[in-house]
């Protein structure tokens, strides 16, 4: 059997109680068809709320149908099923209704292929456990849900008023809805989506800022390095920049011996040589003969801007034919 989830095959009732998800939920996201509510009367016609018994048992007349079928849950009175009480030992609980399967098969001649049925919460007493299980037979609701279609209705849930409240004994939803499935499916895939775009847009700007600091700090490693090779850079500057100034104050400010020539020729006297000139670029000494005095000669190149510390730095002598032959030394000035 397909109609409903078998008793048989998964070792219990096929619904208990009611559904802890409103209808209008269950219909949007399920698939569930709104169903009404209507219970079953002693007697009269079928009301807003209300079904007569009659309709059920066929004893009263036909009832003209509808145009179109309205979906409902019809609630039963007890009479119209068959109550019977399971009793078990307590340790027992896990196991009540294979307990109540067993009790059926074994006290009823109906199997479970041939009923549906479902139970009561238990009561414990001592150490007994007594729990109320409620059986309608599938021809019996067959023919109820025949009768009721050629009303103008539509069973979705065949719900029993017993003494601990409504219990859900057959559910055709999915006869009466078999589109559900897709609309579940559906209804997943845009969960699904809803979720997907929910955490992209949650984890976007996080992601999108660790891929702003991620280049930051490139742009940051790249600025250093190149900071590192403009201190490079500026440092060799600054050292071509010496060697130029230094180059510069040799060719400006440091004698040379063209000047040093020139001054030491300028203040010589016709009577006086020079024979040797060793140059240095911070003094010279002058090697040579004068007809005159070498004192003579030092106070000369002193009175030069261009000399300093003039001396005698080696013996005066005379030569055979009078002259004075001397050794001066001199330190140079730098030219501004």
């Amino acid at each position: 059997m397909t109609e409903l989830r078998e008793t048989h095959a998964r070792g219990g009732p096929v619904s208990r109680g009611q559904s802890a998800l409103p209808g209008w939920l269950g219909a949007l996201f399920l698939g569930r068809p709104l169903a009404r509510r209507m219970r079953v009367v002693p007697d009269g016609k079928p009301r807003r709320r209300t079904i007569p018994k009659a309709l059920l048992t066929g004893e009263g007349p036909q009832v003209r149908g509808r145009r179109m079928h309205r979906v409902i849950d019809l609630v039963v009175p007890p009479d119209l099923v068959l109550k019977r009480t399971v009793t078990a030992p307590a340790t027992a609980r896990g196991k009540l209704e294979e307990l109540a399967l067993l009790d059926l098969r074994r006290r009823t001649p109906f199997g479970p292929e041939d009923v549906h049925w479902t139970l009561d919460p238990p009561h414990v007493a001592g150490d007994t456990l007594t729990a109320t299980q409620w059986v309608a037979k599938r021809a019996d609701v067959a023919a109820w849900r025949e009768r009721l279609e050629e009303a103008g209705y539509r069973l979705r849930k065949l719900v029993v008023e017993g003494a601990s409240g409504s219990r859900t004994i057959a559910d055709f939803t999915r006869q009466i809805a078999p589109g559900a499935q897709r609309v579940i499916g559906l209804n997943l895939a845009l969960a699904l989506i809803a979720a997907g775009a929910a955490t992209f847009g949650w984890l976007y700007p996080a992601w999108e800022a660790q891929r702003q600091a991620t280049r930051i700090e490139t742009e940051i490693a790249r600025l250093r390095s190149d900071t590192l090779d403009l201190r490079k850079d500026v440092q060799a500057l600054r050292a071509q920049d010496a060697e130029r100034s230094a180059f510069w104050d040799a060719i400006t400010d440091r004698p040379i011996l063209v000047d040093t020539l020139r001054a030491v020729t300028d203040a010589l006297p016709d009577e006086a040589w020079i024979d040797t000139l060793t140059y240095q670029p911070d003094r010279a000494v002058l090697t040579g003969e004068t007809g005159g005095t070498a004192a003579d000669l030092v106070l000369r190149l002193n009175a030069r801007d261009r000399f300093d510390n003039t001396r005698l730095s080696g013996a005066v002598s005379r030569t055979s034919e009078g002259a004075e032959r001397f050794q001066i030394s001199l330190d140079l000035r730098a030219v501004r």
